[in-house]
């Protein structure tokens, strides 16, 4: 048994795929009431503005970011030094030119290296604003690969520093 729909006098099974308040416009949509079908309208075109001028808030905020981006990369560069000197210098004096001695001695402080160059071009790039010249197009890749390789270098550094206690 099928319903008749009030309206039309038709069951559910003979009404139309749309409903009809999407094909004819009314003044919910903003179109007069004229009874045909809406016509599509071109997309409007995203208008560029200009960049925007810096305001004090902005380069406060801006200040504050490069500040705490060259801290981290200098901590970044002085903490291998500081934790690890005795080890370093342990492992440099007993200096032999073999594989072994140079992947296990001196790999982790390799790492290290890497991952601080990894990060420089993010350090040196913060604060900038995005079209500029001299910031990175792949500025977080850049620094996921230095944090990445840091990290490992510091896990090394660490087993290396442990067996030479």
């Amino acid at each position: 048994m099928s319903v008749n729909d009030p309206e039309t006098g038709r069951s559910a099974q003979d009404r139309p795929l749309s409903p009809a308040w999407l094909l004819r416009p009314s003044a919910h949509f903003g179109a007069a009431a004229t009874g045909g079908p809406i016509l599509a309208r071109p997309a409007p075109v995203p208008v560029r503005r200009p960049p925007r001028a810096w305001h004090s808030k902005q380069q406060a905020s801006t200040r504050a970011v490069v500040l705490s981006a060259w801290i981290g990369f200098l901590a970044a560069i002085a903490l291998p030094v500081v934790a690890w000197h005795h080890t370093m210098a342990s492992v440099a004096g007993r200096f032999h030119l073999s594989a072994s001695y140079l992947i296990t001695g001196w790999s982790g402080y390799l790492l290290l290296a890497a991952g601080v160059m990894m990060m420089a071009p993010a350090a040196v790039s913060s604060g900038l604003p995005p079209d500029h010249r001299l910031r990175p197009v792949h500025r977080g890749a850049y620094l996921s690969w230095g944090i990445v390789l840091y990290l490992l270098g510091i896990a090394l550094a660490s087993q290396v520093a442990a067996l030479t206690g």
